[in-house]
């Protein structure tokens, strides 16, 4: 769902390219209801981001956002993703599970 319906306008794999917001540190990921105002409502409009209530569901909405935010843990802080596969929020993964730290991140 991300790639078709966000990864034109917010970058491939979560990553802007700098013209549009980079999802992976918008604070809108921390809320579901915040997430959902700006994704489902239309709350950021007037800024150009539509509201893709007639798109999406309410569960491909919070699977974006759990997607997006597998993305910005997967990242190592210097703008440059860890080895991130396309697949990273999948059939049997969990995207609430802590990701594992290299041995000099512990």
């Amino acid at each position: 769902n991300y790639s078709r319906n966000c990864g034109v306008c917010h970058g491939l794999l979560g990553i802007s390219s700098g013209v549009l917001p980079d999802l992976r540190w918008s604070t809108y990921t921390a809320s579901a209801d915040a997430w959902n105002n700006v994704v489902m409502n239309g709350a950021l409009a007037s800024n150009g981001m539509v509201a893709f209530n007639d798109v999406l569901t309410p569960e491909d909405s919070e699977a974006i956002r759990a997607y997006v935010v597998t993305q910005a843990h997967l990242n190592r802080g210097d703008g440059e993703p860890n080895e991130i596969q396309e697949e990273a929020v999948g059939p049997g993964m969990d995207p609430d599970a802590e990701p594992e730290l290299e041995a000099d991140e512990q």
